[in-house]
């Protein structure tokens, strides 16, 4: 079946979409309202998760927005009726919060998860979680197959693992059709911009839109895996309607390692101002950072037949192009 024919069976049924103010989530929620689906948004608005109601603004008076706690039963049961796909896409990608705040990170990455699980539970519906590759923490070798043990090295990583172990078995116990998928650095239009810890791509666009530098800690020699929120997407909407994904856990990037300093000086280039900057790494980043990381996505290709049709050039060309066009909606004083 190609994508295209995939994508049609969205028409006319009821998405709901957690964290759905969010990045992602956001970008998720206009696709599936474009796809003909009835879209409900469930969402926080903590300031730590994202969620930004000029997100939406293309779909505002279209889908159905609730303001709520994923924690909360009475706020989440009445949204499940007659739902038949749900995008779990809620949480913090924080991982400077979850040091701060962990049992705050505790309650939005792993027990908002398990109580949406227990209410689904015996139902028909079909959910996706996002997890993180934080979840692999350092890892011995690239790229990183969905083999590799999960080692992560912060709490938000162990609470985005706990999240994804419970949504593998609810799928064993209860016969609940979940899959996972493990994001990467994910990049795009929407995403938030208030601070660096919500992830250092964004920073470092809303840096070079500023014309102040970018600051790299140590020489930026780490390895990364870049994806464009499109893709992120796509990969969202292809699983949800394949029947071969229930129970498994998928890697999401392009597979291809970048280095944190060539990603620097390409969106410096491309936005033709701006520089990067040196400093050493502080105590309380060293201890957490990752080391090299790129995604194998053997297995989502062999399961989906998914291969990106970003470029990287084009994608951090639209996403500055975005965000000068809308930086009013995304700037914020710290």
């Amino acid at each position: 079946m190609e994508i295209d024919e995939q994508f049609k069976e969205y028409k006319g049924k009821r998405c709901l979409v957690t964290g759905g103010l969010g990045f992602i989530g956001s970008n998720l929620a206009i696709k599936l309202f474009q796809l003909g689906a009835d879209v409900t948004i469930l969402d926080n608005m903590d300031p730590m998760c994202g969620g930004n109601m000029f997100n939406i603004d293309p779909i505002k008076n279209k889908v159905t927005v609730v303001v709520g706690d994923l924690c909360d039963e009475k706020t989440v049961k009445p949204l499940l009726k007659n739902t038949e796909y749900i995008f779990n896409l809620a949480g913090s990608t924080s991982h400077v919060g979850g040091e701060n705040n962990p049992l705050n990170d505790l309650r939005m990455n792993t027990q908002s998860h398990l109580t949406l699980l227990n209410l689904c539970k015996g139902s028909d519906v079909k959910i996706i979680y996002t997890g993180s590759r934080s979840q692999y923490g350092r890892t011995r070798k690239t790229p990183v197959s969905e083999d590799t043990p999960c080692k992560p090295t912060d709490i938000n990583g162990i609470n985005k693992l706990s999240a994804e172990m419970l949504h593998l078995l609810f799928y064993k116990n209860y016969g609940l059709q979940t899959c996972c998928l493990r994001l990467t650095n994910t990049f795009g239009p929407r995403m938030p911009m208030k601070n660096s810890s919500f992830g250092f791509v964004n920073w470092f666009v809303r840096q070079t839109i500023d014309c102040k530098p970018i600051t790299l800690f140590g020489d930026g020699g780490q390895l990364r895996d870049f994806s464009y929120v499109d893709d992120v997407v796509d990969v969202l909407l292809i699983c949800m309607v394949n029947k071969n994904v229930w129970g498994e856990v998928f890697n999401v990037g392009l597979g291809i390692p970048l280095n944190v300093r060539n990603m620097a000086e390409m969106i410096v280039s491309i936005a033709k101002k701006g520089k990067v900057k040196f400093e050493s790494w502080p105590e309380h980043r060293k201890n957490i950072e990752i080391g090299d990381y790129y995604a194998d996505i053997t297995k989502l290709k062999r399961f989906i037949g998914w291969d990106s049709a970003s470029f990287l050039d084009s994608s951090i060309k639209e996403t500055l192009d975005f965000f000068k066009k809308y930086k009013k909606y995304y700037w914020s004083d710290d």
